[in-house]
């Protein structure tokens, strides 16, 4: 598939829609995966029949909506509910995460946390990062705790007694890969952020 193409899905599940889907690949990339591979990535413009701009991974299908599924699903046929993309597997090994910390995904981080939201604006930059990052955090904090986990919900790092506003995190004995931070203050969880190491 080339800049340019139209691609169509022929098939919908929506009731008394259209038969199929077209859109039109705009711009193509690759996307590192969390065992260290790439796969391209397409992206593809909203139309009059399908009014959404949507992100297909090569072998995985849409990131921005519902995976595998996505034309195929609609809100119509769930009475108004939807669902998102937030995991991939292929033979026992996670591919894409896009949810940490979802208790219902197949994957099985098993960090148990549901339904977290936080107004602390936590950034880690540069992301992705080959030897250390800096975690930039919104407000001051006394006394937090900075959690590193695996995607499969194992700690393999943590910083304690952080009283600031930023904290660098070096790679010291952590392999490539997508690991999850969870910033802990006074027992209570007060910000997330997503890390990628490579090379």
């Amino acid at each position: 598939m080339l800049v340019g193409d139209t691609i169509t899905h022929g098939y919908s599940l929506t009731f008394g829609g259209v038969d199929s889907f077209s859109r039109i690949v705009t711009e193509i990339d690759s996307i590192l995966l969390m065992d260290g591979t790439y796969r391209k990535r397409y992206y593809l413009d909203a139309n009059w029949n399908c009014y959404l701009n949507d992100t297909i991974v090569e072998g995985i299908g849409s990131i921005s909506w519902m995976g595998l599924f996505n034309p195929l699903h609609s809100d119509m046929c769930t009475c108004g509910y939807s669902y998102n993309f937030s995991c991939f597997k292929q033979n026992d090994t996670v591919l894409y995460m896009n949810n940490a910390f979802c208790d219902y995904c197949f994957c099985g981080l098993g960090l148990g946390i549901q339904n977290f939201t936080s107004n602390v604006d936590f950034q880690a930059f540069p992301n992705p990062f080959s030897s250390y990052t800096t975690l930039q955090i919104s407000e001051h904090v006394s006394n937090a705790t900075l959690t590193v986990y695996t995607p499969q919900g194992k700690q393999v790092k943590q910083i304690k007694n952080i009283s600031s506003q930023s904290i660098t995190l070096d790679r010291n004995h952590l392999p490539n890969g997508l690991y999850f931070t969870i910033l802990t203050q006074d027992g209570k969880i007060i910000a997330t952020e997503k890390l990628i190491i490579t090379d």
